[in-house]
């Protein structure tokens, strides 16, 4: 089982083009027979954003991908209180779940 990690890619804050990315993203995972990418924070500065990338990535890799929100995710379009409902997203791992 091969699983890989990474975080801070800022997209936003590094004006790159989500859409590039994803597709790069996914060749990537999809090459190295990744089956769970797990992404711990920060992708962008807008936690919809972030959830949209994911529920994208999803549709075109054969594994999963999930995504644990970040400080730098959480500064728009979500509050903390937010964070805590467990139907955000089939790919956003809520704290429940790691309990």
């Amino acid at each position: 089982m091969k699983i890989a990690i990474s975080s801070d890619n800022h997209l936003d804050v590094n004006r790159q083009d989500p859409d590039e990315i994803v597709s790069l993203q996914a060749n990537y995972l999809n090459e190295q027979n990744v089956e769970y990418y797990l992404f711990a924070g920060d992708m962008f500065n807008d936690f919809q954003k972030t959830k949209s990338y994911f529920e994208k990535l999803n549709t075109l890799i054969t594994g999963k991908a999930y995504f644990i929100a970040g400080n730098h995710d959480m500064l728009k379009n979500i509050t903390f209180a937010g964070l805590e409902n467990n139907n955000i997203s089939d790919f956003y791992l809520h704290n429940a779940y790691i309990d």
